[in-house]
């Protein structure tokens, strides 16, 4: 049939191939000769009727009900933020930074850093929190607050800050163990 040699199982784009050419002639000489389809291959099953039986889903269980939540953050929180982490003896955790920005009559920029203590079943626990003085003297002014991890027991805060002249001014300071903050320069 069209010079195809067909041995089975052939691949499935020879027999793609081969039902293009020649499947509706086969199909037609099937129906007039008697034994046609032991010469082309075996004959094709009409689909099964197979009769579903509905399965019962189970019910859901119930969601447990969240306990109510309560925030009480002040609306002067700018940002609150989890980065690094601390190690001391056998406590740990990460920082916490959190941005105060009060918009009264006049701007307030102030960071505070708290360290917090995570233990495996356990509620997170505040060990220190301590606000960053030095830049208190900045708080008036035009500062942006950023911070990074340099790596265990090491959170670099640094704050650009536009002096009243118009002069750029950047302040660093290290947080390291838990109530401890330096100024590395």
């Amino acid at each position: 049939m069209n010079g195809l040699e067909l041995s089975w199982p052939a691949r499935p784009a020879a027999r793609a191939r081969w039902a293009r050419s020649c499947g509706a002639a086969a199909l037609a000489l099937a129906f007039v000769v008697p034994g046609a389809w032991a010469q082309v291959g075996a004959a094709p099953q009409a689909p099964a009727t197979a009769i579903a039986t509905p399965v019962l889903a189970e019910k859901p269980a119930e969601k447990p009900k969240l306990p109510e939540l309560k925030l009480s953050i002040p609306a002067d929180v700018q940002s609150v933020t989890l980065v690094g982490r601390w190690v001391q003896s056998k406590d740990s955790g990460p920082y916490r930074v959190i941005v105060i920005r009060s918009d009264g009559d006049t701007v307030l920029t102030r960071v505070v850093v708290q360290w917090l203590r995570v233990k495996a079943g356990e509620m997170p626990t505040v060990v220190a929190s301590q606000e960053v003085e030095g830049f208190n003297e900045y708080a008036e002014l035009a500062m942006v607050p950023t911070w990074r991890e340099l790596g265990t027991n090491r959170l670099q805060l640094m704050a650009e800050i536009r002096t009243a002249e118009g002069q750029f001014k950047r302040v660093r300071l290290l947080a390291t163990t838990p109530g401890v903050m330096t100024d590395p320069s």
